[in-house]
């Protein structure tokens, strides 16, 4: 599949956009995916959108459990959003799951983790970490992320 429309379509934001297409999922664990894929933002970011989109659900009784995007700065994390549906998501050739949201990060450049910012002017990468349901489950996600500093 393809993104079809960006999230880089949201007035004022955009200045870097990085999309993962075709990213494989598969099994139960928490499984981390960046993005971007390789490198890292540059510059680095504090302010955005996120999106992910998990569909083509395989094995038996596919399902997304949880997804939870975090901002990482080469030192710290900070959970941007947690999607925790209470009853998971079915995932199939027909039924897939779109989450867009945006994001806000503090930082300083004599912060850390224990000052509540990241370090350095922000993000260098976003991770999404993607848990899934069902019997030897298999799923496609897109990634994409339109962002400034």
């Amino acid at each position: 599949m393809s993104i079809v429309n960006s999230v880089s379509t949201y007035t004022g934001v955009g200045n870097e956009l990085y999309t993962s297409v075709n990213v494989v999922l598969s099994g139960t664990a928490q499984q981390t995916k960046t993005v971007p894929a390789t490198g890292s933002f540059s510059p680095a970011v504090n302010r955005g959108y996120w999106r992910c989109k998990v569909y083509n659900g395989g094995g038996t009784s596919p399902t997304l459990t949880d997804l939870t995007v975090n901002g990482y700065d080469g030192t710290n994390t900070v959970v941007v959003d947690n999607f925790h549906p209470g009853t998971a998501s079915t995932l199939s050739a027909t039924a897939y799951v779109d989450v867009l949201s945006d994001f806000l990060f503090d930082y300083t450049t004599a912060g850390g983790g224990a000052s509540g910012s990241l370090l350095q002017y922000g993000a260098t990468v976003l991770q999404f970490l993607t848990t899934m349901g069902g019997t030897s489950p298999t799923a496609t996600a897109d990634y994409e992320v339109a962002a400034q500093p």
